[in-house]
């Protein structure tokens, strides 16, 4: 490596050590990559075909298949190519390479309670889609669907769209909205997958080599004549780790296991060529032991979890448009098996008709609108009784709303377009509700390279969960909707077959946040409130994607995310991600990524002094390798590959270095 190189990684190692407060684990993390870079970049031959270009389509920030420069929108796609590179991942491990996203959790016990974090709002102000239909669990005390329920293998791609996004997708599209699009019915011969994957499941310091983790996957698919089909089943076990740290490393927690099956099936029907259905029925269901987190103590505690989605979606193409309708039943249980046994149901109903129409390939319209019913119950054992009894009626606990909607998106040859549109939310306890977004941006051709400039104004409602408002002792039904609102500049730089340059700035205001309120701190005793006055959260986000190489991608993203007001739990202020995919040989894969996080606070406090929790830095790294022209792959990674120590979330375990070994066979 020539001194000018040597220069520029003591650059940025010295940027990294003094700008990020990082500790001396992650300049050897560093280095490595850099060598490995130098060694690439100068030694390997250009035989290897070019990578796939960076010029993606989206479809969640318009609901219309529009090019990367007919969006002005701050959006993240994740291809099927990365889920691929990824397998043996969740979902929320996934999605945590992403920039501006953190998914508390991931790192824990399988099974672990899941936070997602964007932009510095929680669970509550990240709206879940999968294929186009909002989902969640109303029986949750923030609405939010459980990432733990879904695998990573029934995925086709994701997009993440920020800001605030109500006029398309209703309450809780607040700080993102998160679009999970599942696989298609194939219209082919039949084929399908079968793929295997074990490994260990250590601690940090734990140097066990048996095998404490498992998951196996099938899937079949193809057609006949206009019936096509796609279905997928699979079990995932994990065990060898205890949910929470022991204060003292003598104490012996026991093991709590995980146990995880998922079943899939899409059916698609082409009436005619203008005419299509399809239909899906998703059983999703875990088992996961954990401890008692009051007192931090061992426990020998249960919860089970399960939910049925089935849906069906439509589409009449006609000329320059095609009318479009989504609809969906979800049902969720609960139950813990703990000192205090409960049990949680919940219904979603969602149907979402819209029609798609271009005007002259210039004006593209969408006119639609939405219904959505939910509905919950619970119940526990009182003290002194041994039977369950209700303590949330679903007669009193379920809401209704319907909301008509239209969004625009103007594209012109002089290069200045503009995406806008309003939503109408009637709600069956909260009335009225006026939301809308402006987004005009400009997009202008360089002599190689495509310049992006936008900006966004964008405001979204919050409506209580059903919990919040109806809880024993501790919901509020005086509550009011949560109101939000998001001013963003965005700049993008691109050359589709070389790299991609994005940078965004933003300023999110929240009004009415909802939040618990402690009135006793002995007892913890409190009730939910309506925090009165503004909090604002900013930040900025850059992401860089370089394929320009013959035989290597890079991915460097960066996250920085402050509020004066309040203290982001569990969220960096700082989150640097990076990751480069190398092609060996023609068969051969290599995969690294790195990430850092800065220090966070933790909601617990210690003689009423918040417990700091400390940065930290990962290195992962995979191979593959593929053989029989494609058809069975076999691949191995090394997770947290320098062992090192720290902290997702106080007192509870997290990975230390750890091995998966599996295979993948396509026929």
């Amino acid at each position: 490596m020539n001194n000018k190189a040597y220069a520029c990684v003591e650059h940025f190692l010295y940027f990294i050590e003094n700008n990020l407060e990082h500790n001396r684990a992650s300049t050897q993390y560093l280095f490595l990559i850099f060598i490995n870079f130098s060694f690439f970049f100068n030694g390997w031959s250009q035989e290897f075909p070019l990578p796939q270009s960076l010029e993606e389509v989206y479809v969640t920030s318009s609901r219309f298949e529009l090019s990367n420069k007919e969006v002005g929108k701050s959006i993240i796609k994740i291809t099927s190519k990365e889920i691929e590179q990824n397998q043996g991942l969740t979902i929320a491990q996934l999605l945590n390479t992403q920039v501006g996203l953190t998914i508390n959790g991931n790192y824990g016990q399988a099974g672990s309670t899941l936070s997602t974090n964007i932009r510095g709002g929680r669970n509550r102000q990240v709206l879940i889609v999968i294929d186009g239909v909002p989902v969640n669990d109303a029986s949750q005390i923030e609405n939010n669907f459980d990432l733990n329920l879904i695998g990573l293998e029934q995925i086709e791609f994701i997009e993440i769209l920020k800001g605030a996004s109500s006029v398309l997708y209703g309450s809780n599209a607040s700080s993102a909205v998160i679009n999970i699009v599942t696989k298609k019915s194939f219209k082919q011969d039949i084929g399908g997958t079968l793929s295997s994957i074990i490994g260990t499941n250590n601690i940090t310091n734990q140097h066990r080599h048996e095998v404490h983790e498992m998951q196996n996957v099938a899937s079949i698919h193809g057609s006949y004549k206009k019936l096509s089909f796609n279905s997928s089943f699979s079990h995932r076990f994990s065990d060898g780790l205890s949910a929470l740290s022991p204060e003292n490393p003598a104490d012996n927690f026991d093991e709590d296991d995980f146990k995880k099956t998922n079943l899939y099936l899409k059916l698609g029907y082409t009436f005619s060529k203008r005419f299509s259905l399809s239909t899906y029925f998703n059983s999703d269901r875990y088992d996961s032991d954990f401890d008692e987190s009051f007192g931090f103590t061992d426990a020998d505690y249960n919860t089970k979890n399960k939910q049925e989605r089935v849906g069906v979606s439509s589409v009449y193409d006609y000329e320059s448009g095609s009318l479009n309708l989504n609809a969906a039943f979800n049902n969720n249980n609960r139950s813990y098996d703990s000192s205090y046994p409960t049990k949680y149901a919940s219904k979603t109903r969602n149907v979402d008709v819209f029609n798609k129409y271009v005007f002259a390939s210039k004006l593209f319209s969408l006119v639609g609108v939405s219904y959505n019913n939910t509905e919950m119950e619970s119940y526990n054992i009182p003290f002194g009784s041994t039977f369950f009894q209700s303590d949330i009626r679903s007669d009193l606990a379920n809401t209704n709303s319907f909301a008509p909607y239209v969004n625009i998106v103007y594209v012109s040859k002089s290069g200045l377009n503009v995406d806008g549109g309003v939503r109408l939310n009637q709600h069956s306890t909260y009335g009225s509700h006026l939301v809308y977004s402006v987004n005009p941006f400009y997009s202008f051709q360089l002599t190689n390279q495509n310049l992006k400039l936008s900006a966004s104004y964008s405001t979204a409602f919050i409506t209580p969960s059903l919990y919040q408002l109806f809880a024993p002792n501790i919901g509020n039904t005086l509550l009011d909707p949560q109101e939000d609102s998001t001013l963003e500049f965005g700049l993008e730089l691109s050359d589709a077959d070389v790299f991609n340059l994005r940078m965004t700035v933003f300023q999110r205001i929240q009004n009415n946040f909802i939040d618990y309120v402690v009135s006793n701190p002995t007892t913890f005793e409190g009730n939910y409130q309506n925090i009165l006055g503004e909090t604002t959260v900013q930040g900025l986000e850059a992401e860089f994607k370089y394929i320009g190489f013959k035989h290597i991608s890079m991915n460097f993203n960066y996250a920085f995310v402050e509020s004066k007001e309040q203290q982001l739990i569990r969220i960096p202020k700082h989150k640097f991600n990076f990751s480069t995919f190398f092609d060996l040989t023609d068969k051969t894969n290599l995969l690294l990524n790195f990430q850092y996080n800065s220090k966070r606070i933790s909601p617990f406090q210690i003689d009423s002094a918040a417990i700091i929790l400390e940065a930290y830095s990962l290195l992962n790294m995979g191979v593959a390798h593929h053989l029989f022209n494609d058809k069975l792959k076999i691949f191995a990674n090394v997770s947290n590959v320098f062992d090192e120590s720290y902290q997702e979330a106080y007192r509870y375990s997290t990975l230390g270095r750890n091995y998966r070994l599996g295979v993948n066979f396509s026929f």
